[in-house]
């Protein structure tokens, strides 16, 4: 359980320090990894569909536009979703780090 004490401004003290040390350590290689997943993503997404285009011809024309859109959608579902899960840990940890029962407390209910 954490305590606000007012010298620091609002920044609880954990009566576990390794508890804290978890927090940032997971969250901080938690978006590390996505967002350097996400990059990768984005250059394939980029380098499918120049591909795609680079070879369309009258026989798949169908095929190639099909592609290209799944291959928007899909990166398109991908941004949603970092934007989404950055929008939460900034809400956990940022907005809401002082919550009575800690940051895990608001994404666990």
């Amino acid at each position: 359980m954490s305590r606000v004490n007012p010298l620091t401004l609002g920044v609880p003290q954990y009566d576990d320090p390794t508890r804290l040390l978890f927090e940032r350590v997971f969250w901080i290689s938690e978006t590390t990894v996505k967002g350097a997943l996400y990059g990768i993503m984005m250059l394939l997404s980029a380098t499918t569909v120049y591909f795609l285009v680079r070879q369309k011809t009258a026989d798949n024309s169908k095929s190639t536009i099909f592609h290209i859109i799944y291959v928007a959608v899909m990166a398109i579902l991908g941004t949603g979703y970092i934007a989404s899960t950055t929008y939460v840990v900034d809400q956990a940890y940022v907005t809401h780090r002082v919550f009575p029962l800690g940051p895990w407390h608001i994404l666990l209910s």
